[in-house]
This record gives C-alpha cells, structure tokens and sequence, in this order.
C-alpha cells in the first residue's frame, strides 16, 4: 500500500513512519504542499490512499476532492485527519465526498485499520462494476466484449482495458501515466511513449472515437486524454 501524506505535524509522521517500518507492504511518501502533492499524484499512478492533516491545511480537502473527480480518481481514497477538527471543517469534508475522518488524536493501530478499510471499500465498488452503457456503446468487462448499436467490435485485451477506462470517466481527463498503468501495470514505466499513442490511434479508429460521431477521444495538452460525449452513462 502506498500512502501518500500532507502534513506538517512531526507527531502524525512519526505515527505513519511506524506503520511504513512495520508493514513490508507499506510505502509513505510525505508533502507539506498541497500544490506538491497533486504534481506527485498526477505524474504518478501507484498511490492507495492519501491521508490530510486538516491542522496542516483544511482548503487542501476540498481542493484534493475535486481534484480527483476532475481526474476521475474514484479509485483514490481521502482519509482527513485532525486533533483540531472543527465541525464546520468536518460537514464540509464530508460533503466533498472524502472516505473517512478521524478527530482527534490518530493512534497507529486506528490508523492501520481505517487505511485498509478506506482502499477495500473502493476496490469493492470498482469490482462491482461489469458492464457500461455509452453513447450507444455498451462494454461487458466479464466477456471482455464490446458492441456499438449492436455491432460486435473486436478489441485486444490491452484495447478493452483502455477503452473500459475512458467509458467508466466520461468528461474527466485522465493522463498518460494513469492510462499506461491501466494497460501495462507495473510494465508501464518500460513501454516507450509512442507505444501509447499508438494504443490511442487504433482505439480510435476501432471504436469511431476520431470526432465525427457524438463520442469522441481528445488529447487534452500536457494532461492526457479526454472522452466527450453524452452526459449520462449508466453501470
């Protein structure tokens, strides 16, 4: 599990450290700049779960929210943590979509549970999903089969697992970093660039994605990649 902190409290550190030190499945990476941490989120695809002081920066809540549903992390969990949490701060946190609170002082043992807590909750809800339905388009992720009003479209197990990506994020845009981890997994990091534009290129052509039709796949400049299309989509 990869946690990723915003703090400046050397108490909560210290309480993370301990759980990175005594997990061999634990990695923290720390920030004290909420403008840090989405540049890390965003080039980088492998975080579980990003904890938030609200004690350190209570507007990085609201901030980070959006964020994610801008970039369509639903896959990303919010843990918000404070010894001083008011309960403005709280209501507003929640009504921003975060996963967890916990007020007051954070022991490492709480911690531990609501982190592993918060990441299988998402998990549970992304396996739930099977089958979208867009733009006349409709994806069925257990037989990996794909049909445009009806049409069959043959897709390769690389091409569905991108396309199942965009459809699930309509309107969000999502980056090349994220994408080529849906794809690739732990491989990304070794697959050339062009290697993805040109996974993009053939989904497009497959799919009529290229903006004659009313679904298209953009490139949104220097962020990634974008689907427009109809508002709703149903799972």
């Amino acid at each position: 599990m990869v946690i990723v902190l915003l703090t400046r409290s050397k108490t909560l550190r210290a309480v993370v450290s301990v759980l990175e030190q005594g997990t061999g499945d634990c990695r923290v990476v720390d920030f004290d700049d909420r403008i840090e941490l989405i540049r890390y989120l965003s080039l980088r695809a492998n975080a579980d779960l990003v904890v938030i002081d609200a004690d350190t920066d209570a507007q990085a809540i609201p901030f980070l929210a959006t964020w994610r549903d801008c970039h369509a992390r639903h896959d990303l969990p919010i843990l918000v943590t404070g010894q001083y949490l008011c309960a403005t701060v709280m209501r507003d946190a929640l009504a921003s979509g975060v996963d967890d609170i916990v007020a007051g002082a954070l022991s490492l043992d709480e911690l531990q549970a609501r982190a592993q807590r918060c990441v299988a909750r998402r998990r549970m809800h992304e396996l739930e999903s099977t089958i979208i339905e867009y733009g006349g388009y409709r994806f069925d992720k257990a037989n990996c089969r794909c049909t445009r009003e009806g049409s069959l479209i043959h897709l390769t197990a690389y091409e569905f697992a991108m396309a199942w990506l965009f459809f699930s994020h309509p309107g969000a845009v999502l980056s090349r970093p994220r994408i080529s981890e849906k794809i690739w997994g732990d491989e990304a990091s070794a697959r050339e660039p062009s290697a993805l534009t040109r996974h993009i290129n053939q989904l497009r052509r497959k799919l009529g994605l290229s903006g004659g039709g009313p679904v298209a796949l953009r490139a949104v400049y220097a962020s990634g990649y974008r689907l427009d299309g109809p508002r709703d989509v149903r799972h």
